[in-house]
């Protein structure tokens, strides 16, 4: 009886030992980084199906952290976007290291080289990106086009440059000088709604999303088409040239738009 006792107590030790060795102890765990945003391929078209992979690469222990998912839509209101991705982040203390697929939390900044590519497609971005305490916890807009997006604003490289080269004898030449939150042809639309909305950042007349019933501005009027449309009973009776979808059906983010932008006058 003692030595079955003594043979159990052996055996359990072996094992909880080999349980112990395959056991990876992770450091604590800290608040994520989360990346998130459109992609799109070599015409401008917003992507929603594929895999993206996204590295972050230490550029001074050259530690790297490399992440995939599945590209889907993702509403946001009215906007949809490709991806979101998140970054965990963790600090290591003696006894307890940082996992591999993890970013060290530091008190000072750590310069990354950021790479994303979408499988078998010729779309993919290099940049840099500084991570710093502040960082921790943060959601960021991360483009990921054929055309870049060199200073990181949510606008294609290629999508600013036609605000840059409308108008020769203004101060804008650079795309640093395209700023999101600007409205550079005042129509009330900022930059990123026109980017979003695939509206023409330069006309003014053009208000494309909200503008149902083509008479180039956005009313109340607007909005009641789309719940007539919505609801059918003006189904089949108009022809709409600027609306939210390709085969030209209305939806609630058509009256959410207006009345949204209504609001803001």
């Amino acid at each position: 009886m003692v030595i079955a006792k003594i043979l159990s107590t052996a055996v359990t030790f072996v094992f909880t030992t080999l349980v112990c060795l395959t056991i990876s102890f992770a450091g604590i765990p800290e608040p994520c980084i989360i990346f998130y945003g459109k992609v799109l391929d070599e015409n401008g078209h917003l992507l929603t199906s594929g895999e993206l992979s996204l590295t972050l690469t230490n550029t001074s222990n050259q530690h790297s952290v490399m992440k995939t998912t599945h590209l889907r839509e993702i509403q946001d209101n009215e906007i949809t976007y490709s991806y979101a991705l998140l970054i965990p982040i963790e600090t290591g203390i003696t006894g307890y290291p940082v996992s591999e697929d993890a970013i060290a939390r530091t008190n000072n900044p750590a310069l990354y080289k950021r790479s994303a590519k979408i499988k078998n497609k010729a779309i993919s971005i290099t940049d840099s990106i500084q991570i710093s305490y502040e960082k921790i916890g943060s959601v960021l807009n991360f483009l990921i086009s054929k055309d870049g997006d060199a200073d990181h604003d949510g606008l294609p490289d290629a999508w600013e440059q036609q605000i840059i080269y409308y108008n020769a004898s203004d101060l804008l030449t650079l795309i640093a000088h395209v700023n999101p939150d600007g409205d550079f042809d005042n129509d009330g639309i900022s930059n990123m709604n026109e980017f979003n909305y695939q509206t023409n950042p330069t006309d003014p007349d053009d208000p494309g999303f909200g503008d149902v019933n083509g008479d180039c501005k956005i009313t109340l009027d607007d909005a009641v088409i789309c719940l007539e449309v919505i609801c059918n009973s003006l189904k089949n009776a108009l022809f709409f040239d600027n609306n939210a979808n390709d085969n030209e059906s209305l939806s609630i983010k058509n009256v959410i738009f207006i009345l949204r932008y209504i609001s803001d006058f």
